[in-house]
Formats: structure tokens, C-alpha cells, sequence
């Protein structure tokens, strides 16, 4: 786990692009004519912990409990008579639908 097994640049830039995403996002929702987004909308500063405690406790009640199960569970059994694209496309179609009412 200590070892480097890429250049160190890779490693920031796997934690520097989402950050630099979800920022591009926040600055179109603004120009689009969104209003701009406040750390009160946050809430207080202690949630941040209780949702750390939370995802220590429960580490598969968010994202990691559904990759598993859709890539792990779901893409074999469809890649079993299907080619390796058209099981990833039904995939995805499956996992858009499922995120859709949110």
C-alpha cells in the first residue's frame, strides 16, 4: 500500500480532477443563472463527521455497495451471451434508469 507504482503526478491528478469537475459544474450552474452556492447550504461542520462516522460503520450503504453489485453481479450474467460492449451499454442503461427519479 506504501509502494508508488505510478508516477506521483497520477496519483494527484486521480484527486485533483473530480475536484476540478465538479467546480467547472458549479461555475456553468452559475452562469447559466443558478445562484451561487454558499458553505451555509452545507449545514454545520459537525455533519461532516457524523457522516465520516456513518460511511466507517456502514462503508457499503452509499456508491461502494452498487458497484459490486452492478459490475459484479449484473455485467457477467449479461456478458454469458453477450459481447463485452452491448453487456456495458445494457448496463448502463439499466444503471441510468435506476438513478433517474433522483
Amino acid at each position: 500500500m506504501t509502494r508508488w507504482r505510478v508516477e506521483r503526478s497520477w496519483y494527484a491528478q486521480a484527486m485533483g480532477l473530480p475536484l476540478a469537475t465538479h467546480l467547472l459544474t458549479v461555475r456553468l450552474n452559475v452562469a447559466l443563472g443558478a445562484p451561487a452556492p454558499s458553505l451555509v447550504q452545507l449545514g454545520p461542520w459537525y455533519v461532516l463527521i457524523a457522516v465520516f462516522v456513518v460511511r466507517l460503520i456502514n462503508p457499503l450503504s452509499g456508491p461502494l455497495g452498487e458497484g459490486p453489485g452492478w459490475r459484479g453481479f449484473a455485467e457477467p450474467r449479461l456478458q454469458a451471451n453477450r459481447s463485452p460492449l452491448l453487456a456495458s451499454l445494457i448496463l448502463a442503461l439499466l444503471v441510468a434508469s435506476w438513478h433517474l427519479p433522483l
